[in-house]
């Protein structure tokens, strides 16, 4: 399934903002090599290439502790981490491009199903 998780930008969206500081905090995180990231309501997204970590457990131990120190940060309600290549290129493409509101929202929503936060 492909999805896109984030991108960042400087233009205003109603429904979700582009954040340059979450961006700068997880790209300034150990082991993050690049990522794109917004604000989406209270939800931080998070598309990230990271340093290989080849333990499916400790890579998702990895997920967490990002998305934990990124909630305590920015006080969100939730924050999602992908480290999947897929996601993180297609966030990196999207980033370049100026998106519409309901491509946001079909690519937010996408997001947060592939995280098992939606059924």
């Amino acid at each position: 399934m492909n999805a896109m998780i984030a991108a960042i930008s400087f233009v205003s969206v109603p429904c979700a903002l582009f954040d340059g500081a979450l961006t700068q905090f997880v790209c300034d995180y150990e082991g993050v090599e690049e990522a794109y990231c917004l604000m989406y309501e209270d939800i931080a997204l998070i598309a990230a290439k990271v340093q290989p970590i080849f333990s499916r457990s400790q890579a998702r131990a990895y997920r967490e502790e990002l998305a934990r120190a990124v909630k305590q940060k920015f006080s969100c309600k939730k924050a999602v981490v992908s480290t999947d290549s897929d996601i993180f290129y297609l966030a990196k493409k999207a980033s370049s491009s100026d998106l519409t509101q309901e491509e946001i929202e079909r690519l937010v929503g996408n997001a947060l199903k592939r995280a098992g936060m939606l059924e």
